[in-house]
Order: C-alpha cells, then sequence, then structure tokens
C-alpha cells in the first residue's frame, strides 16, 4: 500500500516534470530543435541506405509533431507511458517491501 503509493507518486512527478522540461525546452528556449533533429534523422536514413520517398514521409511525421500542440501531444502521450511503467515498477516494489520480516520464535 504506502510503498506503492510513495513509489508511483515519485515516478508521477519525475514523468510530470520531464514533461514540462520537454515543453519549455522544446517550445520555447530552442524552438529550432526538433528541426536539427529532423535533419540529422535525414543523414542517418541516408547513410543506412533508407530510399528518399520513406525519408521524406518520416520528415513530414516529424514536423508534424514540432509544433507547439504537436508537442505538447507528444508529452502527453509520453506522460501516461511514463506513468504506466512506474506504476508496475511501482507494484513491484511495493510487492517486495509488503514481504513480512522473519517470525523471531
Amino acid at each position: 500500500g504506502t510503498a506503492f503509493k510513495v513509489a508511483f507518486g515519485t515516478a508521477a512527478l519525475a514523468a510530470l516534470f520531464g514533461v514540462l522540461f520537454n515543453i519549455i525546452y522544446m517550445g520555447f528556449i530552442d524552438p529550432d530543435y526538433m528541426a536539427r533533429m529532423a535533419e540529422a534523422s535525414r543523414e542517418m536514413y541516408e547513410k543506412f541506405g533508407m530510399p528518399e520517398d520513406a525519408i521524406e514521409e518520416a520528415i513530414e511525421k516529424a514536423k508534424e509533431g514540432s509544433t507547439l500542440g504537436g508537442l505538447i501531444s507528444t508529452q502527453l502521450i509520453g506522460y501516461v507511458v511514463g506513468s504506466i511503467v512506474g506504476a508496475v515498477i511501482s507494484l513491484i516494489v511495493g510487492a517486495v517491501m509488503k514481504k513480512d520480516p522473519p517470525q523471531v520464535v
């Protein structure tokens, strides 16, 4: 009970801080970040010999996510996924912590 609540609360709070940081950084501090990452991805795809039409499709999808609205929606999805992973880890931690101490006879 308590171990799960503490672990999940910590994981949810950490995920929230990560989301807020990403939105502030990529949306306001360095708005060109996503464009640079798209260009780096293009170069990597070309090195691996990916077909040009597939590269263009991947870059277009990346550009859709680089708007502030796309960034926020992507980060919210990341928050939900992070919270689910945090919940699973918290359940494991809670189960381990719940073990009854050995009885002294």
